[in-house]
Order: structure tokens, then C-alpha cells, then sequence
């Protein structure tokens, strides 16, 4: 799902010149995965949710086209992702002015504008806050015990759990600025990118089989196999793994896959004695 910043710079040009309606057709080939997947990675919505969302989007997606003013500095995702982001929040206002819901609780980080930069969701949930709670206390602990290359190794190779770290940890170690940073946290998700559409693939399931359970449940029919599908489903959920592979971070750092592998498993059998497994 990585753009080629030169190719769609190059299209919205022409369709801000020539209203080309062959050049809008091949912007939204181009961005139409990131419109439906936006909602869907970031806010943790289902599939008809993500699909309104997209449909919102698309009707609108000729005027923040043509909004846009080129900026050599800046990659063309970076500022598109901040438009996904603004009209979902106004999505969110005018479906609740129109079915009168409560308006989820929604946090952003104003510098997390790429969006695989933007993917982890931050609510009150209980559970939300323990995730947040856990990876800040493996980060201070690793900090006080380790050399600043092993954080480095660590913190990449567990991405997605040091995600709202991860940017700051980047630009110091490698000496990068935050634009750079955030080029390569995008390289090292696209490393492990395809497993969210298995994700989402399952989280789906397991929502289908929950209505099913429920509806079951108010009409007193048996829901044995139905729990046993949603065990299933929710082992294969919990058996995909979102790690940086060893060796997209040994070429980080000049290094080979070896030390890497020593230094991932010296420091997860140490975290062993915080009853933190990897």
C-alpha cells in the first residue's frame, strides 16, 4: 500500500490543471485502500462503518484534490492522511446529528500525520490504558539496563507496542529528522502489512458469530458450535504476530540477523522476570 510520492504529486497536478477526469480515476485507485483501511486501523470500526466512511470520502474527494498545494519537503500522505482525518471526525458529527449516538472519544497526536503513524487507537478503555501502562514500563526498565542500540532493536522489532515512542527513540538514535522517522516506521510496517487484512478478516468473524451467539441466546437455541467457530477464530486472531522482521533491522543498523536474534532474546528472557511474554 506504499505511494509512489513523485506518481500521485504528478496526477493531482494534472487534475488541478485539467479537471482530467482520467487523472482523478487513477487518484482514487491509487488511495482507495488508504480510505477504507483509515477508519478501519485507526478508530477500529467494522466493515460497513469503514465503507460509509468511504463513500463520504470518494463524494468529496475532487474538492481535497484540489486543495492541495505542492510541497517538496512534505510527502503527499502525510498531508492527505491529515484530510482523512479531519473529514472523519466530521463524518462522526454528522452521523450523530442524524442518528443521535454518542460521539466516541477520539485522540491524535497533531505530529502523527503518516498514516501508519497514526494506526494505534487510544480510548478509555480499561484495557487501552493497561497496553499503555505495560509498554511505558518496559521502556523505562530497558532504558535503565540497556545500551541505547539494544532500546533501538527492541522498540523496532516490537513496533507496534512502542508505537507512541517509537518516532522519538528513531530520530535520536539514528540521528534523523522526524520526517525521516516516520519513512522508516512506514518501511517497517510494510514489512508486516498484509497480516491486518488477516486481522480484520477475523475480527469480522468473530463479531458475525457474537450476533449470531446473542440472537441464539434470546431465542433459547443451543450455541455450543457457535462458541467453539468464535474459539477458533479468536486463536487464529491471537496467532498473528505484527514483528519487524530481524532482518529489515539489522540492515538498519549495519549490522547481521545473528545479532540482532541475540540481542531480541537476551532481552525478552529478562523481561521474562516482569511476567512479560514475547
Amino acid at each position: 500500500m506504499l505511494i509512489d510520492d513523485e506518481y500521485i504529486k504528478k496526477e493531482v497536478s494534472i487534475y488541478q490543471m485539467t479537471r482530467s477526469t482520467i487523472s482523478l480515476n487513477k487518484i482514487i485507485d491509487t488511495l482507495s485502500g488508504y480510505i477504507y483501511y483509515y477508519p478501519r486501523k485507526v478508530y477500529l470500526v467494522d466493515y460497513d462503518k469503514a465503507i460509509d466512511f468511504y463513500v463520504y470520502y470518494i463524494e468529496r474527494i475532487d474538492r481535497v484534490i484540489l486543495k492541495y498545494r505542492k510541497m517538496d519537503d512534505i510527502k503527499f500522505i502525510t498531508w492527505f492522511t491529515h484530510t482523512l482525518r479531519n473529514h472523519y471526525l466530521n463524518y462522526v458529527d454528522m452521523v450523530k446529528r442524524k442518528n443521535k449516538f454518542s460521539k466516541q472519544d477520539l485522540t491524535y497526536d497533531e505530529n502523527a500525520l503518516v498514516l501508519y503513524d497514526v494506526v494505534s487507537y487510544e480510548d478509555k478503555d480499561s484495557e487501552s490504558e493497561k497496553f499503555r501502562n505495560i509498554s511505558n514500563l518496559i521502556l523505562e526498565n530497558i532504558k535503565t539496563k540497556y545500551k541505547e542500540r539494544d532500546v533501538f532493536v527492541f522498540t523496532i522489532r516490537y513496533l507496534e507496542l512502542f508505537i507512541n515512542n517509537i518516532i522519538g527513540i528513531i530520530t535520536v538514535y539514528l540521528n534523523v529528522d522526524y520526517d525521516g522517522a516516520c519513512h522508516i516506521v512506514e518501511n517497517a510496517r510494510a514489512t508486516y502489512i498484509k497480516k491486518y487484512s488477516d486481522i480484520i478478516k477475523y475480527q469480522d468473524r468473530i463479531t458475525n458469530v457474537n450476533k449470531k451467539i446473542s440472537d441464539n441466546i434470546k431465542l433459547a437455541k443451543p450455541c455450543e458450535k457457535l462458541i467453539n467457530k468464535k474459539r477458533y477464530y479468536v486463536k487464529r486472531l491471537s496467532s498473528i504476530s505484527l514483528l519487524v522482521p530481524y532482518v529489515f533491522i539489522a540492515n538498519l543498523i549495519n549490522t547481521n540477523k545473528n545479532i540482532i536474534t541475540k540481542i531480541i532474546n537476551k532481552m525478552k528472557n529478562e523481561l521474562k522476570q516482569m511476567d512479560i511474554k514475547f
